[in-house]
This record gives structure tokens, sequence and C-alpha cells, in this order.
């Protein structure tokens, strides 16, 4: 699958700017920091329904005040996911679970079935690890910067994460 499925440690591997920013710590009025985990923007879509279903008000294009209690609930459905995907023989087992909204995306995800069902698996073994690290540090903020949109930004308040 084009792009690959994969939590983004590198900032230096971006290309472009369509991807989610997960940033430990205050916002420093700046993006694509050295401390911050990435999504490109079509794999988040492929776990985004555990947000949506974790965030009511939830919008791919927006940024969210999500508070630990809420993060916690995201982890529990990207746990029953990652559950689900384990337990999968084809993609019509979780083709409701995942959100496909580029043409394509499902058609790819299907060609290689078995392979891109483990690096999602991975990906969000991997990536509830750090949220979870993050989360006993106590610090927290997230960012969205969509293609051709005005970047958005976001800061911690308390124990609230924007998102």
């Amino acid at each position: 699958m084009d792009p690959k499925i994969r939590l983004i440690r590198d900032k230096s591997l971006l290309e472009g700017t369509a991807y989610f920013e997960f940033l430990p710590g205050h916002y420093v009025k700046e993006h694509w920091n050295d401390s911050s985990v990435f999504l490109d923007e079509e794999i988040m879509c492929l776990i985004e329904r555990p947000f949506m279903d974790a965030l009511p008000d939830y919008d791919h294009y927006s940024f969210f005040d999500v508070s630990l209690t809420k993060w916690q609930g995201i982890l529990s459905h990207l746990e029953k996911l990652r559950e689900t995907l384990a337990a999968a023989q084809g993609i019509r087992d979780v083709e409701d679970q995942l959100c496909c909204i580029w043409p394509g995306t499902e058609k790819s995800f299907a060609e290689d079935f078995d392979r891109n069902r483990k690096d999602l698996i991975d990906l969000i073994t991997e990536f509830n690890s750090w949220v979870n690290l993050t989360m006993e540090l106590k610090k927290f903020s997230t960012d969205f910067i969509p293609k051709n949109c005005p970047k958005l930004f976001s800061s911690l308040r308390g124990e609230n994460w924007l998102f």
C-alpha cells in the first residue's frame, strides 16, 4: 500500500503537509516538531473510526480539545480494531471499521490484505504504546495540517489535549 502503513517518527521522511501531527508537551507555535510522531493522512483514515466513535463532534479537518478520559476511549476503540484485524480473514471482515475516503484505498488494502493487516496491527500497537507513554508523562498536544489549508495550531491546557 502506498503510502506505507507506519508511524513516522522522523520528520525528515515527511513529504508535503497531509499528516496528522501528534506532539508531546505544550504547543510551541511551530509545526513539524522533532519530538512529534506523524501519520500520513490516508493512513490516519484507516484508523479514524475509533476517533469518530470516541469524539462525537469529530471532523477530519478540524482540531479538538480531547481530555485524557477521551484518549483512553480512543485507545480502547483502537484496541478493539486491532483485535478485529487480528481475527480477520479478508477485507470484508473489517471494511465497516476502516474509513477509506480516498478512491482506491480499500482496493489497495485488500490486494495485499495479509501484509497490510499486519502493518496496521503493528501501527496501532506502536501508536497506542506511544500515546500511553505520553499520557504517563501527562503532557500532550496534537495537530493536523490538511493539504491546501492554513496551518491549524493547538496547545495544551491543563490535562486536555487539543486535536
